[in-house]
């Protein structure tokens, strides 16, 4: 009966000692960064006076910068450039927006703190309001002659 026990006994501490009888698993994580392609830059300029033309006739981009802090629009309220200039919008915004180029049916996500840029081609006259697009707030108007 002693070796009975002894046997039993070390069954049960052989049982507790493994986790109570179910198997022990293994966890591998692995880490993949995968490059971004969203163009961020840490400080925006808040204004930009960029000719929108060389003298040659080749087309320039023009930057504009724009903040969204605490509702209160920091950049131009308007952007003149030529048919067929590039127009670079950096936004940084202190909350998620959703921006509108109008008249170019262009809208892009500007995450809160993270200076967001999408760039276009002018290649339509007139002039386009660029808005915060869910409350209509315009950030500025952009001018495009020809």
């Amino acid at each position: 009966m002693r070796i009975g026990m002894a046997i039993l006994t070390g069954i049960v501490l052989l049982v507790v000692g493994c986790g109570g009888g179910e198997a022990a698993t293994t966890t591998t994580s692995t880490t993949t960064t995968v490059p971004t392609t969203t163009t961020q830059r840490t400080t925006p300029t808040t204004t930009v006076a960029t000719p929108t033309s060389t003298l040659d006739g080749t087309t320039t981009t023009q930057t504009i910068d724009v903040t969204v802090e605490a509702g209160v629009i920091a950049g131009p309220s308007t952007v003149s450039v030529g048919v067929g200039d590039r127009v670079s919008v950096w936004v940084l915004s202190d909350v998620y927006a959703e921006i509108h180029v109008h008249g170019y049916n262009v809208f892009f996500e500007a995450p809160a703190g993270v200076p967001t840029e999408v760039t276009l081609t002018a290649d339509v006259p007139g002039i386009f309001e660029v808005e915060l697009e869910e409350t209509h707030t315009p950030l500025f108007a952009l001018e495009v002659t020809p």
